[in-house]
């Protein structure tokens, strides 16, 4: 898979956050949960065809980022992914995928606890 079609689907995953973000502040919180929902459907994707097609394996164990946004808010945790997906966009450009790889691994983490917490009704 080339770097472009990674850069690609950042993007879109980035949109997808935006707009999160937006219905967020908007008080549009059902509108907000379907966009990060969104989100981690691209970024799932993204990390299996960065696996598949580069053998590039899961960077960090999930035991490592289950504590990582507990206490922080959706917004806060929406932003968190959003300057690790820009770091990966970064990578990219560079062709480092593995450490786009890396940050995109991180960015899910903390999107999967976010999503958590929406389905316990935390947020």
């Amino acid at each position: 898979m080339l770097p472009n079609k990674i850069e690609e689907n950042v993007q879109k995953a980035l949109k997808d956050l935006e707009s999160a973000l937006d219905a967020y502040f908007k008080k549009r919180i059902d509108e907000a949960k379907l966009k990060v929902w969104k989100a981690s459907s691209e970024i799932e994707y993204l990390l299996f065809l960065l696996e598949f097609s580069h053998n590039l394996k899961n960077p960090v164990s999930d035991d490592t980022l289950n504590n990582q946004n507990e206490e922080l808010d959706m917004a806060e945790s929406i932003v968190k992914a959003q300057e690790l997906l820009q770091d990966a966009l970064k990578f990219c450009e560079e062709k480092n995928l593995k450490k786009a790889h890396e940050k995109i691994w991180v960015a899910r983490g903390y999107l999967i606890i976010l999503q958590e917490r929406i389905e316990r009704g935390n947020v």
